[in-house]
């Protein structure tokens, strides 16, 4: 039985190439990596294993995009992102078999973290898209006009760890695409597989040409599309020295940058608890 389970989700798995302004494409140096299921050690697919010159064509498609989805009515921006919840949702199924043999998740816990999870957040976002609004300040002295206006960054990194990707795109994708943001995502090359999955949903709901990328590969396409210039801004999740390299990449054009870093896992147990419950609880929520 686990063994069918397994045949199916492979025939689930998005092309394995990357998808940039759209369209999904080989690598330009045709490079390649094999994936391994971290549940059994078995080779799933190989995917495209993407390079600086990958990386230059991904924001540059992202740039391209940036003025016509910046200047997108906002009531056709949050329908946008309510069509990529709805989608999560439809395909719900499909997505938790991808995270299971993606990244060894339980099938118990993959749907909530594959499609309810990312469902929420677009609705959230969603609904803040027509509230980005400006205001007047009052001048001290003088007849001027003091105002602001939020404004969108510009072209967003989003670099995602492994155990959860369609969590993290659900909570870095969706505030990007509500302030009118473009993205390149670098999944980690542990779990490439949620993220194309992603891309395709974003073609059938009809997100823009060029408004998310996505780049699969290991450390060096992702510090590639930190330093680059096209970028405006960084999210990572991830750990702590993964962290400092991004950080000190970053550091060269001064793009800011956001981290979620690890160590919010320790689980304490009192002397009068179930321990059978605490257990089942404990193993549970391991995965994340």
């Amino acid at each position: 039985m686990l063994a069918d389970f397994h045949s199916q989700a492979l025939s689930l798995l998005p092309e394995a190439k990357l998808h940039i302004g759209g369209k999904t494409v080989a690598a330009i140096g045709g490079d390649v990596r094999a994936h391994i299921n971290p549940a059994n050690g078995v080779t799933t697919r190989s995917f495209a294993f993407g390079s600086d010159a990958d990386v230059d064509a991904a924001v540059a498609a992202a740039r391209a995009a940036l003025p016509g989805f910046r200047a997108m009515g906002a009531v056709q921006r949050r329908d946008l992102l309510l069509f990529l919840a709805t989608a999560f949702a439809t395909h719900a199924e499909r997505l938790s078999r991808i995270a299971v043999i993606e990244n060894g998740m339980p099938m118990a816990f993959a749907p909530f973290v594959a499609s309810a999870t990312p469902v929420e957040w677009f609705r959230y976002y969603a609904g803040w898209v027509d509230k980005h609004e400006g205001g007047v300040a009052p001048m001290l002295d003088g007849d001027g006009l003091n105002y602001h206006l939020w404004e969108p960054y510009g072209v967003v990194a989003i670099l995602i760890a492994f155990n959860a990707p369609m969590g993290f795109i659900g909570m870095k994708v969706a505030a990007a695409l509500a302030a009118g943001n473009t993205v390149v995502i670098k999944p980690s090359e542990l779990a490439p597989w949620s993220a194309l999955a992603f891309a395709e949903l974003c073609n059938e709901a009809g997100v823009p040409p060029g408004v998310v990328n996505v780049i699969t590969g290991d450390g060096a396409a992702g510090s590639a599309l930190v330093r680059h210039p096209g970028v405006d801004k960084v999210t990572f999740t991830g750990g702590g020295e993964t962290a400092k390299a991004i950080l000190t990449d970053a550091a060269q054009s001064l793009t800011p940058a956001t981290l979620e870093l690890g160590g919010k896992s320790a689980f304490i147990i009192f002397d009068d608890a179930d321990i059978d419950k605490a257990s089942a609880d404990g193993v549970f929520a391991s995965v994340a």
